[in-house]
């Protein structure tokens, strides 16, 4: 008995030594990255000491010397991170406050909160360039070319509309005294802010021969409502589609990339080589979608919907009329911050099936037809009859 106890208090005192030889080495090891970080802290701190010292001085200016009282923190906030970011040698870099990275997410979901249009800035007034089906505007008849001039009895100012556009915002559920004029003629509605639902696709059949589809956005909901349009004109017996790109700056990776493989052959649809050494691949399956297709596309065509150009054009499924497009040819990321602010960063570049960059480029379109300044500020509305891409497109395309 004695032997045996004495072996399990050697046991015993052995295991206490290894427990405490763990503890020590884990000690040193967690003490070890405490240093490595504060010197990574201080090395950062060193670099910026500057900049902080260079704020401190501008602040005690500011309180000494100025007349407007306290600052806004948070725009300075947003204009200093901005300006940080402003240097990282990538013009699309951004850092978003909660409210425009609220907005971001709604968008890009396809959901909106509001009267339910979108407007272009003009010297008189807000032009409606689209109304969103279901939304408060288009059940009370407002029309796209319409003009709003007041907004809860602010008149619009084009030297200064800050005022006029906090009155376009709101709440849920509050109601917005609208004024505006269609041909002439003043009307006057109430409208009250809900939900809406922006979908980007939107379809002409008036031509029995050519379908016209309006492609203005890649959201959640840009490649479902892209394939069903599609089948449906399939099965009213179109085969002869324009599709209009143009003034569309792009959106979501995953919807440009379902659209080109419901367009496409088998094959390639992108590659991605990313800023830090990584490469993805997209690959179509042997599904297509047959039909003639021109691409209507402009200098403000941009991003995806270049991406879906230039792919359609690599497979041989498209024709593209208009002018050279903008040629932003990188994938935008956007990360979430802690607090509900999100930065977005250029994060890799996209190459076509025929790994065609198209950054600093554009695509280079198959037939250059021009519009002039005023129709292009105008596009929104302009009648199809008046629209020279338009028309050689249709003369195009009924032709072939």
């Amino acid at each position: 008995m004695k032997n045996v106890k004495e072996l399990v208090e050697k046991y015993l005192f052995i295991a206490v030594m290894v427990c405490m030889l763990v503890a020590v080495v884990s000690l040193l090891f967690t003490l070890k990255h405490i240093n490595d970080y504060n010197a990574a802290v201080s090395d950062i701190f060193d670099g910026n000491k500057d900049l902080i010292s260079k704020m401190s001085e501008i602040e005690r200016l500011r309180d000494e010397y100025g007349i407007y009282g306290e600052p806004d923190e948070a725009t300075s906030e947003y204009y200093a991170l901005n300006g940080y970011m402003a240097g990282f040698n990538d013009k699309y870099a951004r850092y978003s406050d909660k409210a425009e990275t609220s907005t971001s997410i709604s968008n890009d979901a396809g959901e909106g909160i509001g009267m339910g249009v979108s407007v272009v800035y003009e010297q008189d007034g807000l032009y409606v360039a689209d109304v969103y089906a279901g939304s408060a505007a288009y059940n009370a008849g407002v029309h796209i070319g319409d003009l709003i001039t007041s907004v809860n009895g602010v008149k619009y100012n084009a030297s200064d509309n800050s005022e006029f556009n906090s009155e376009l915002r709101g709440n849920l559920g509050d109601i917005i005294k609208v004024e505006l004029t269609r041909d002439g003629d003043v009307k006057n509605l109430d409208l009250e802010l809900a939900n809406f639902t922006i979908n980007p696709v939107s379809s002409d059949t008036s031509d029995k021969t050519v379908a016209y589809v309006k492609i203005s956005d890649f959201n959640e909901l840009t490649d479902d409502e892209f394939s069903k349009q599609m089948t449906e004109l399939k099965k009213q017996g179109y085969s002869k589609y324009i599709l209009d790109l143009r003034n569309n700056h792009g959106g979501l990776y995953d919807s440009v990339v379902n659209m080109i493989d419901f367009v496409c052959p088998k094959g390639l649809i992108t590659r991605v080589e990313y800023g830090n050494g990584e490469v993805s691949e997209e690959y179509s399956d042997a599904k297509e979608f047959n039909g003639d297709i021109v691409i209507l596309v402009n200098g403000e065509t941009a991003s995806a919907s270049e991406l879906f150009s230039q792919s359609l054009k690599d497979f041989g499924k498209a024709y593209i009329i208009g002018t050279n497009t903008y040629g932003k040819g990188t994938v935008l990321q956007t990360f979430m911050l802690n607090d509900g602010t999100s930065v977005t960063l250029s994060t890799g570049r996209y190459l076509s099936h025929w790994l065609v960059n198209v950054d600093g480029a554009g695509v280079q379109v198959d037939e250059i037809v021009e519009l002039s300044d005023d129709k292009l500020a105008t596009l929104y509305k302009l009648d199809k009859a008046a629209d020279e891409q338009y028309l050689a497109a249709y003369n195009y395309i009924i032709n072939k």
